[in-house]
């Protein structure tokens, strides 16, 4: 997420670099392309903390718009209640509560609180300035 949000940021497409691919440009490659295209000298971590900077403020903004909440956050009820009809899984559905624990620890990795709203620590440690939405 926070890779995509760095390379959505400087006009990367994601379909070119190979969605998911283990072989996907990383952040050093970003940061090589950034020094050799714009003259811009910055570290990985510098480029990590961009991305997460970037993904918590489209966090706070679906907030303001009414989304990004845990009640949001969430899969179709078929995958929670329907077992797998058929194949290697075959079933096996996914349990509600490992569902929320999960998120639970998702939220708790990106500086979340429990709703999975950003939280002031991670808000003032990112620099992010909240502006308001009309």
């Amino acid at each position: 997420e926070l890779l995509y949000a760095v390379c959505d940021s400087i006009g990367c497409c994601r379909f070119q670099t190979v969605l998911n691919s283990p072989t996907a440009p990383k952040y050093e490659e970003y940061a090589q392309l950034l020094k050799l295209s714009v003259d811009w000298d910055v570290s990985v971590d510098e480029l990590k903390e961009i991305g997460e900077r970037i993904y918590t403020t489209e966090r706070m903004t679906l907030g303001k718009l009414g989304w990004g909440s845990r009640e949001h956050d969430t899969i179709p009820d078929k995958w929670l209640n329907q077992p797998v009809p058929e194949g290697p899984m075959e079933g096996e559905h996914i349990d509600a509560q490992k569902f929320q624990e999960f998120l639970d620890g998702y939220y708790s990795l990106h500086g979340w609180d429990s709703n999975g709203h950003p939280t002031p620590e991670t808000i003032e440690r990112l620099k992010i300035r909240p502006a308001s939405i009309s």
